[in-house]
């Protein structure tokens, strides 16, 4: 009678465990969560929701430290519509206030999670109607 209970409460215990861990583990990893921004006769654009930081901080009027979310760093990809071909990974930053834009050619030595700050000082004007546009009104708070 007590090895039934000592195995039963070893099996709960076990389930217990193993759903813990499954709980964290997937809670922790990084999947790509691509979603689609734009498309043209040419290639339907995507970004990674995942992917979506702000690499520089400010302070608050209380002194607080915290997010400038007036700045944001995404990775974005093209799937071309000729040959299904999906174009290099490109990290985008936004300036959702001042509407511009600068992107970096991704390399291998990023990975799609890096805080990349170092991008290139020049920025050009998000158009009316352009895709930066489309990316700006997804990842803009």
């Amino acid at each position: 009678m007590k090895s039934r209970f000592l195995v039963k409460t070893y099996i709960v215990a076990l389930l217990i465990f193993a759903g813990i861990f499954f709980l964290v583990s997937c809670s922790q990893s990084e999947g790509e969560n691509w979603k689609k921004y734009s498309q043209d006769s040419e290639a339907t654009y995507y970004y990674d929701k995942g992917s979506i930081h702000y690499p520089q901080q400010k302070k608050t009027l209380l002194g607080i430290t915290v997010q400038n979310k007036e700045i944001v760093n995404v990775w974005t990809r093209e799937v071309s519509k000729k040959d299904g071909k999906i174009g290099d990974a490109m990290i985008e930053q936004i300036s959702c206030i001042e509407r511009q834009y600068a992107g970096h050619r991704s390399e291998r030595t990023f990975s799609l999670y890096d805080n990349v700050k170092e991008l290139p000082k020049t920025r050009a004007p998000i158009e009316p109607g352009s895709l930066y546009e489309s990316l700006l009104k997804k990842v803009c708070p």
